[in-house]
């Protein structure tokens, strides 16, 4: 059905206001979503071979997943799944943990499902062997413990809120964190903060970039020749409301720490790119490690819980290339001195030479914090 409708009065009236011409176009593009992503949100019956764990996150085709088992067929285990599924079902699992091991090993693997759903509801179904019936449902499943132990997720080993960080476990709010691990991003998953952008948005966040001359008013980098990397924040996470003292102008990093933004995802090679600019630019200045927190991706926090917590590792420097003779990796954490660093890159269970370097796999020193600190 097309409209017909004449807006010339309504264009004359403008003029005469005195106001600006703005030019405007309708995409009415769609981007087809790719099959795979939208077998994943339905969820796909996998096989061991099928994922990979080069990092400890769970891969699929290179999308990061989770994996659930939905049979609850044990007793009257399915019964009491969809009456508390928190405490009673299965755990679904976001990392390479002893348990996903344990099932790999015991060749029960292919029992779980793999998903990119974030919404933390799962199909579940069994039979209960008391009644005979099947019944099947959606439950709210608990996050697997031991996975977030093995990613030290939000400093899960020392922390004392371990109960509210199980309890409170947000799958887009993990999935985000990790999202600088993956070099491609499920197509289908939305940005979930408030509201949407305003019509002018566009307008009002140029116009905002511009007087403050591209920098990042919270680190400081100055992005006027990689001004894609330079965001408007809104400070209360409401996107239509643009008064100045509500905006804030950040990197894409910063903008990804900012309170109510755990929607935001930071792309691999943004990370890459900001920590040498601002190595360039002479802001990596790391005198403590809460300077570290601050200048590194929110992906690697869990492994600098553990580097503070350890008196035998010193401060390291951050972000830089490492050449061998036909390889080059970002050395994510690096101490010069000792010749050993720490790259997401790196996918081998302990570590690579690169020239005289010594490069370690995150994971790897997440579980192992002994392999790191023999080294000073």
């Amino acid at each position: 059905m097309y409209l017909n409708v004449d807006l010339s009065l309504l264009f004359n009236a403008v003029k005469k206001m005195g106001a600006d011409d703005i030019k405007f176009e309708v995409d009415l593009s769609m981007t087809p979503l790719d099959p795979v992503d939208i077998q994943l949100s339905e969820g796909i019956v996998i096989n061991r071979e099928d994922i990979d764990t080069n990092n400890g996150l769970l891969e699929y085709l290179g999308r990061h997943v989770l994996l659930y088992i939905d049979d609850h067929s044990y007793q009257d285990k399915i019964v009491k799944a969809l009456d508390n599924p928190k405490l009673h079902g299965n755990k679904f699992h976001v990392a390479e943990c002893d348990t996903i091991k344990k099932m790999r090993s015991g060749g029960r693997f292919a029992r779980y499902i793999a998903t990119t759903d974030l919404s933390g509801k799962f199909k579940i179904s069994g039979t209960n062997q008391y009644d005979g019936n099947v019944y099947e449902g959606i439950a709210e499943l608990a996050v697997c413990k031991n996975c977030l132990k093995y990613l030290n997720y939000k400093n899960y080993r020392y922390s004392t809120s371990q109960y509210s960080i199980t309890n409170d476990f947000s799958i887009s709010e993990f999935f985000d964190t990790y999202s600088a691990f993956f070099k491609e991003l499920p197509s289908f998953i939305s940005n979930t903060s408030k509201g949407s952008y305003s019509s002018d948005w566009e307008t009002i966040s140029l116009k905002y970039r511009n007087s403050k001359n591209y920098i990042c008013e919270v680190c400081g980098v100055d992005l006027q020749s990689n001004r894609n990397l330079l965001h408007v924040h809104h400070k209360d996470g409401v996107k239509s409301n643009n008064i100045s003292t509500n905006l804030m102008c950040v990197c894409a990093e910063c903008h990804k720490k900012q309170p109510m933004h755990d929607h935001m995802r930071t792309v691999r090679s943004n990370t890459i790119q900001l920590a040498l600019i601002r190595k360039e630019q002479g802001l990596l200045h790391i005198n403590s490690w809460e300077d570290l927190f601050r200048l590194v991706d929110v992906s690697l926090h869990g492994l600098l819980a553990l580097l503070s917590n350890d008196k035998r590792i010193p401060l390291p420097a951050v972000g830089t290339y490492l050449k061998g003779d036909n390889t080059k990796y970002f050395a994510d954490l690096y101490w010069e001195h000792d010749n050993i660093a720490i790259s997401v890159d790196v996918a081998v269970e302990n570590y690579i030479m690169v020239d005289k370097w010594k490069v370690y796999n995150v994971i790897a020193c997440l579980n192992n914090m002994d392999i790191l600190a023999d080294n000073f």
